[in-house]
């Protein structure tokens, strides 16, 4: 078990209706906090925001899994930690824009096992705007920062898709993680 992301696109419409009543969290404002790692006692500082609405009982009904294609559906082991690095590299992003990618929910606060997160418009653009020559260079410099053994290129490749097809389609993109 562990982290798999998946990546759609739909209309806010559409995504209401396939989560009917799951609540959409409303998060405070940022803040930096010291946190201690259990394990390894290094105590380190974090930026996060306090969730204000209790979360839902239930994970995302059956239907919002139908907006996700089968061939895209639990398709990568990513963190938003892993896609604000990708966002920096393509939008030059400050640090508190890739952790909004990473921390900010629509469906399912951060405390659940499931939850749906926007990718950020200027980024989907980016993505769409991608040359294949541009998905290579990018993909390395991933692979760099990020320090991983192997090529990110189908992960890209498939973000540049779904991407591109949120735009032609003027929907939006999202993410769809599960624990």
């Amino acid at each position: 078990m562990g982290v798999t992301t998946s990546f759609f696109t739909a209309t806010w419409a559409e995504l209401e209706a396939a989560a009917p009543g799951w609540m959409e969290p409303k998060y405070g404002p940022y803040e930096e906090v010291e946190v201690t790692n259990p394990f390894t006692r290094e105590t380190q500082r974090i930026k996060r925001s306090e969730l204000l609405t209790e979360s839902p009982s239930e994970a995302p009904p059956h239907e919002l899994h139908a907006l996700v294609p089968d061939d895209r559906s639990y398709a990568w082991k990513l963190s938003g930690h892993e896609l604000g690095e990708l966002m920096k590299i393509m939008l030059q992003a400050t640090e508190e824009q890739a952790e909004k990618l990473q921390h900010l929910a629509l469906l399912g606060p951060d405390d659940q096992e499931n939850w749906v997160s926007e990718i950020p418009t200027a980024f989907v653009q980016a993505l769409a705007g991608m040359s294949k020559e541009r998905v290579a260079a990018v993909a390395t410099e991933w692979q760099a920062a990020l320090e991983w053994e192997a090529t990110p290129t189908p992960i890209l490749e498939q973000l540049v898709e779904v991407a591109t097809e949120a735009v032609a389609a003027k929907k939006r993109m999202f993410s769809f993680v599960c624990l």
